[in-house]
């Protein structure tokens, strides 16, 4: 039915509802896949994280100041989804400026925010702890990661 909205609806709807509705739609399909390895890869995974960081570029931070845990929610989804793709670092470094712009200090806290969204803790904590630990090796990389007050896509 997500497929379906977006395809009749995709010149009537902002980019945040475009990201809302690509979010739910990898939610879907990884919270329903059956349990694999960590390092298998699903091609709609990188396709639909493509289209979520098109979407989200074409929004500004201020059209997230009255949803920052749906902004936190669609993040993870998206870093979650892109691991192992060319977009995957877009996404760790974006969740981690909201993190900061949140004040999040930790995995649990990020958890903690995300199940007030729709969270399936067995499928998908493991993944953003390990998303915790990229953000962390992120920071500690000064080359790669200064201490932005705003997300780049604004």
């Amino acid at each position: 039915m997500l497929l379906k909205w977006l395809r009749e609806n995709e010149h009537l709807i902002t980019p945040l509802e475009d990201a809302l509705c690509v979010a739910l739609l990898i939610f879907t399909v990884r919270t329903t896949e059956a349990l694999k390895r960590p390092s298998d890869v699903h091609l709609l995974h990188f396709a639909a994280s493509k289209r979520l960081e098109k979407a989200l570029n074409c929004t500004v931070r201020s059209e997230w100041q009255f949803c920052p845990d749906l902004l936190l929610w669609i993040l993870s989804i998206g870093a979650i989804s892109a691991e192992g793709s060319a977009e995957s670092s877009w996404f760790v470094y974006q969740i981690s400026l909201a993190c900061i712009e949140f004040d999040i200090l930790s995995a649990e806290a990020l958890l903690a925010r995300l199940h007030l969204c729709g969270w399936v803790s067995y499928k998908l904590n493991e993944a953003v702890h390990y998303l915790w630990d990229r953000i962390v090796s992120l920071r500690l990389d000064s080359r790669n990661f200064s201490s932005l007050r705003s997300f780049a896509y604004t």
